[in-house]
């Protein structure tokens, strides 16, 4: 198990690259969050160019043929590499869970400051739990 996970982590650092700047990755950059028989490998990438933090899934593949214990198990290559080499065309396919202005809006906000969270803990205090509650109301509602 130890090789197939050396594996898949070699074959992430050589083959993918990091969705928000385009570095490649590092042994080091990559983390094993979970794997499910040998066959599902769920890893954290955290790009050392922008510390972004990608979540990618490989799947090692055993031909069906091959019933021997040396045999060396394949990793299916990222969907991410079938966009060609040329960046912007890769940078297109990519499924981020923001949009490229909702990024560029948030990264353009100032950093959270000790009155912000001193704020957040004052707030838990009072409350209650009631999300719903919370984001039906409108605004100026009591």
């Amino acid at each position: 198990m130890a090789d197939t996970a050396d594996r898949v982590v070699r074959y992430l650092v050589e083959n993918t690259r990091c969705a928000e700047c385009d570095a490649g990755y590092h042994l080091e950059d990559v983390h094993i969050l979970d794997q499910v028989r040998g066959r599902i490998w769920d890893l954290a990438a955290v790009c050392h160019e922008c510390l972004t933090l990608n979540i990618v899934r490989a799947i090692v593949r055993t031909p069906p043929d091959v019933r021997h214990a040396h045999f060396s198990p394949t990793v299916d290559r990222p969907a991410l590499e079938d966009a060609g080499s040329d960046r912007r065309a890769r940078a297109s396919r990519i499924v981020h869970e923001m949009t490229a202005a909702e990024r560029r809006h948030f990264r353009a906000l100032p950093p959270i400051g000790p009155d912000d969270v001193l704020d957040v803990a004052a707030f838990l205090q009072e409350f209650d739990g009631d999300f719903r509650g919370l984001f039906s109301s409108e605004p100026g509602d009591p």
